[in-house]
């Protein structure tokens, strides 16, 4: 039997749920990009019209956030496998590379929660919680 939706079966008693989408990775893309155009503008190597010479400190102080939030949203991903033959939850979080990784054991859970999250302007969510 396959896993349901957003969880994905990677092993006979191993499931991964994957944060993020396609969607914020465009997101984040849109981001990064302008940072990085907006830094291209600052250090005078795009040219703009009817600008004074040298360096434009406020494009370049602009740039750093869209690059860093861009990157983040459109880099940075988190994933959580549930390993039921070991035992063991294992969340690892990366951004281009693996910066961090946390393995917990299945006995230090005792329950299982199903919240209900209600937004007046979305649809209600239920997160599920150990």
């Amino acid at each position: 039997m396959a896993a349901p939706h957003p969880f994905q079966q990677i092993g006979p008693m191993q499931v991964e749920l994957r944060d993020g989408s396609a969607c914020m990775t465009l997101f984040g893309l849109i981001f990064f990009i302008s940072g990085l155009f907006t830094l291209l503008l600052g250090l005078g190597i795009v040219p703009m019209q009817n600008a004074s010479a040298g360096p434009r400190l406020g494009l370049l102080l602009m740039s750093l956030p869209f690059i860093g939030v861009g990157g983040a949203i459109a880099f940075g991903h988190r994933r959580t496998i549930l390993d039921a033959a070991q035992g063991r939850v294992i969340r690892s979080w990366s951004l281009v590379f693996p910066l961090r990784r946390e393995e917990r054991s299945l006995n230090e859970f005792i329950a299982v929660l199903i919240a209900l999250e209600s937004d007046s302007d979305s649809a209600d969510t239920f997160p599920v919680r150990l």
